[in-house]
């Protein structure tokens, strides 16, 4: 006689495992973003403590799937302008400026590119329509994470503008999501 539970039980072992390995494979970005973070001048303690938890947040998500994966890709992508551009403005503005004015560049920096990461992720998920905000959600909290490691070496006031920036980007997807409802 045929066993068609054990059948079952052994195709979606294999189902997921794919789906596992699919997500490792989408995961490789995380490691690349770190690299270019410690390339730009990021602080070693930062990324050591922001790329394993935001490793495996993206593994999940990706293994998961549906709309809550649609943000992740976006996200990282975004978040490239929050970690990059503090961390250049601070090499650029370094020698030119006095220590205040160069600290209040590199805290608009952290503010205005998480401003234009969520823009990014809004953009980047307009054609989701119905289900556009955990995708949203998702997109704007993985930038903020791969932002953090740009904006981390300005202390608390970097992460605050920088969050700031995120949410002042995202409240036109919450209007538009508030007002269909």
């Amino acid at each position: 006689m045929f066993d068609t539970r054990r059948l079952e039980a052994r195709c979606r072992r294999a189902y997921e495992a794919g789906r596992l390995r699919q997500a490792l494979l989408g995961a490789l970005l995380v490691p690349v973003l770190a690299l270019a973070a410690l390339a730009l001048g990021a602080e070693r303690t930062t990324v050591g403590t922001v790329v394993p938890g935001l490793s495996i947040l993206v593994v999940g998500l990706l293994w998961v799937g549906g709309v809550v994966a649609r943000g992740v890709r976006p996200g990282l992508l975004a978040g490239l302008g929050p970690l990059a551009l503090p961390l250049l403005t601070m090499q650029v503005a370094d020698g030119y400026c006095t220590p205040g004015l160069c600290q209040a560049l590199c805290l608009w920096s952290c503010a205005g590119s998480g401003g234009v990461a969520a823009g990014l992720v809004l953009w980047a998920t307009a054609r989701l329509r119905a289900r556009r905000l955990p995708a949203v959600a998702i997109g704007i909290g993985l930038a903020g994470f791969t932002g953090a490691m740009g904006c981390a070496p300005f202390g608390w006031l970097g992460l605050a503008g920088m969050t700031a920036g995120l949410a002042v980007g995202m409240a036109p997807a919450l209007f538009l999501t508030l007002r269909r409802a």
